[in-house]
């Protein structure tokens, strides 16, 4: 292995770190503020429900959906934080083309790679 080799494959390694890294302090962020917002309104519901009686459908089929759309944004936060899978041009830098690949296939486009620099 050469050193530009080893120089391209540590930027992968750096990239994908990178990618992570963000990708999980984002979503972190995301589900603890929505997992605040819906325990309060769960909270919320017990303290004020048997204190409403004009509106007390209305009032639950109101938390109903409240409740239902947080719980809709957790799942979409939890696979927004998949990362893409899906390019169609064959890259050593791009998640699906690498892990398309076996070991030795990928060393051989890595050393394919290096003879075209």
């Amino acid at each position: 292995m050469n050193n530009a080799e080893k120089e391209r494959l540590h930027f992968n390694v750096g990239r994908f770190d990178h990618y992570y890294d963000s990708i999980n302090n984002k979503i972190a962020v995301y589900i603890a503020i929505n997992t605040f917002l819906l325990g309060g309104v769960l909270g919320a519901y017990l303290t004020i429900s048997c204190k409403i009686i004009k509106y007390c459908d209305a009032f639950q089929l109101l938390m109903c959906c409240v409740t239902f759309v947080g719980l809709l944004t957790i799942a979409v936060l939890v696979y927004a934080s998949i990362p893409f899978l899906n390019y169609l041009t064959p890259s050593l830098y791009y998640f699906g083309t690498i892990s398309k690949n076996t070991l030795d296939e990928f060393k051989e486009m890595s050393k394919e790679r290096i003879e075209k620099d």
